[in-house]
């Protein structure tokens, strides 16, 4: 793959890594296993809102001349 803009081959994922989105549910699930409800719903919302940004973001960007697409 390369950029529309610049042509570079330098391209990384613009998208908030599933890996991160996990671990952020992983840790409300276990503060809500030690009966912390307040945080645990805190990093449900985060999680939710992390998977919203994702689905506003460009799928791409560019390493070089920083074009996102």
């Amino acid at each position: 793959m390369t950029c529309p803009r610049c042509g570079s081959t330098n391209i990384s994922s613009n998208k908030i890594s599933e890996e991160l989105i996990g671990k952020v549910l992983y840790g409300a699930q276990a503060m809500q296993h030690a009966g912390l409800r307040g945080p645990a719903v805190l990093g449900l919302g985060a999680a939710g809102v992390m998977k919203g940004i994702n689905s506003l973001r460009a799928d791409w960007c560019c390493g070089n001349c920083d074009t996102r697409f």
